[in-house]
């Protein structure tokens, strides 16, 4: 049982185009709220800084990987994407919307994370997506039995370029949608190259090496 003085957080696994996901639904965690202070201020969607400071995690997170990656490029932010993630998030639903419905002109397939609590700041939903590499053997391919890796195998999906998110208030929960162009999670495909970072960048991506990550030309 968790107490009311405990934090909540809950995660759905992002899910792949066509193949079943690396990793089924996520738990249950409780954690002490010291150090987590809640939002300030419960609005819905997202302030610039806010934004930024998302789009800012991702990438610190994605040239965090172990082992390294040859080929992690750097995201950029999108509007249209962030859109349709703000538009979930509006609905207060707690589950995956149809992947067509995020399908664009540009995109297919756009992956989503998911996450939903309260007592936490937004970014550590996006540190708890990351901190699933505990579980993942990059070697095997493999998540750990019981666990959930999904979630950051898509935030570490090297060949993913942008991202665009929503946050709401769902009662006293929070919502935090985050969708991918293009996504990942593709059964029998590693996230990323390993290797030595930016020794492998791709086409439009050899402008140097930032944070072990691929820059634009």
């Amino acid at each position: 049982m968790i107490r009311a003085s405990c934090l909540l957080l809950l995660a759905v696994v992002s899910l792949g185009l066509a193949h079943e996901p690396k990793g089924m639904l996520a738990g249950m965690l409780s954690a002490s709220p010291e150090g987590r202070p809640k939002r300030d201020v419960s609005v819905q969607g997202l302030t610039e800084a806010e934004k930024s400071n998302l789009l800012a995690r991702h990438n610190m997170h994605r040239g965090d990987v172990s082992p390294s990656a040859s080929n992690m490029v750097v995201l950029q932010w999108n509007d249209e994407i962030a859109k349709d993630a703000q538009d979930w998030a509006n609905t207060c639903i707690w589950d995956h919307n149809p992947s067509e419905d995020r399908e664009t002109d540009q995109w297919e397939w756009v992956g989503q994370n998911l996450a939903k609590g309260y007592g936490y700041t937004m970014y550590h939903y996006v540190d708890s997506w990351n901190e699933e590499k505990e579980y993942y053997n990059y070697n095997r391919d493999t998540c750990k039995t019981g666990e959930s890796c999904g979630h950051y195998t898509q935030v570490a999906w090297a060949e993913t370029q942008f991202i665009g998110c929503g946050w709401n208030k769902c009662g006293k929960y929070d919502h935090l949608v985050c969708h991918y162009g293009p996504g990942g999670n593709y059964r029998g495909e590693r996230p990323y190259e390993e290797g030595t970072s930016c020794s492998q960048c791709p086409w439009g991506y050899r402008g140097g090496c930032s944070d072990k990550l691929c820059k634009m030309s």
